[in-house]
């Protein structure tokens, strides 16, 4: 092996060390009960947090949506790199492994089988996120960005500055097969050794157990109705 590539393999192991550092901390379920949980979770993980670290960190199985689609203010890159709903019983999170939306976590926090609060982090922190924060970030005038696409907005009864608001789930033709998403990787990352932030993602998402393809209850609207 050559002394570049010596030292390219010593990065990539390091960088997967601090991936196993954020599984050392594995959430629990009590972890997922609410976006303020998610929060003192995110808190409790070894700094500075990122995107990959917080994935790494999540129990298995878990089950994924994945979808194409660029409407959104955490869009796709396509196919080849879908925005990511991972589903659990009373939250939605989702993340994206490239583009200007690869630093945020959003969360949909559920109501009702149709409604949400909604919120976002931007990682890495670097200094503790206050319970307020998820919220502040999507602040908007007197509601909340959110609002633009998920109608029928009002004050969330859980403070903090929340609105809840109607889910959406994604169209049918924009959705990508977990076959599909289980194949990137492979094309994501140029090496063994790839220390980029896309392929950290994709060890995160699929190196600590099971990953199943999901669904939206089909009740929920799209934004296109």
């Amino acid at each position: 092996m050559a002394p570049t590539d010596a030292g390219d393999a010593a990065t990539g192991n390091a960088a997967r060390r601090e991936l196993e550092r954020c599984r050392a901390r594995v959430a629990t379920s009590d972890d997922l009960a609410s976006i303020a949980a998610v929060v003192r979770h995110i808190n409790a993980l070894p700094a500075p947090v990122t995107v990959p670290c917080f994935v790494a960190s999540l129990p298995r199985p878990f089950s994924v949506v994945a979808t194409a689609s660029v409407t959104s203010a955490q869009p796709a890159f396509g196919a080849r790199s879908p925005r990511l709903f991972l589903l659990f019983s009373r939250l939605t999170l989702s993340v994206v492994a490239e583009g200007h939306g690869s630093t945020l976590v959003e969360f949909g926090e559920w109501t009702s089988p149709q409604r949400s609060v909604k919120a976002e982090v931007q990682l890495p922190w670097t200094t503790p996120i206050t319970p307020s924060d998820p919220f502040t970030r999507v602040r908007y005038e007197r509601g909340s960005s959110c609002g633009f696409c998920h109608r029928d907005e009002s004050p969330s009864a859980s403070g903090e500055g929340a609105f809840d608001s109607m889910a959406l789930r994604p169209v049918s033709e924009s959705l990508v097969s977990m076959e599909t998403v289980r194949a990137i990787p492979a094309a994501a990352c140029e090496s063994a050794a790839d220390t980029s932030e896309k392929c950290l993602f994709w060890h995160a998402l699929f190196d600590y157990g099971d990953v199943q393809q999901g669904a939206f209850d089909p009740a929920i609207e799209t934004l296109f109705r």
